[in-house]
């Protein structure tokens, strides 16, 4: 429904907030899992980031995004990634407020 240009408008907003940091050359957003290569200044490869099997329910005023894994092409990324994970329980939570009805539209809801 939203394809391609949806990507891209993330792409863009991803972009805009990374600053200094670096720049998303690739943005991948379909059959419910999230890739993303990032050029980060520091670093000679591009790295990847994957989010898998993601899905959300809403709570509380939350969006609640939950994921079975997330991983990088970078072994140092991956580490962080494990203890953020054990430490959310594989959830992200963002304000409802922020009207993520696309995102929504996307993924499915969490049984």
């Amino acid at each position: 429904m939203f394809g391609l240009n949806f990507n891209k408008q993330i792409t863009d907003f991803l972009n805009q907030h990374l600053g200094e940091i670096g720049q998303v050359t690739d943005f991948d957003f379909s059959g419910g899992n999230v890739t993303i290569s990032i050029e980060l200044k520091g670093e000679k490869e591009i790295v990847t980031l994957r989010a898998t099997e993601l899905c959300y329910d809403v709570s509380d005023g939350k969006m609640n995004l939950y994921y079975s894994s997330l991983t990088a092409t970078k072994e140092w990324l991956n580490e962080i990634f494990k203890m953020i994970s054990a430490k959310t329980g594989n959830t992200f939570s963002f304000p409802d407020s922020l009207r993520l009805m696309p995102l929504k539209m996307l993924i499915p809801k969490k049984r």
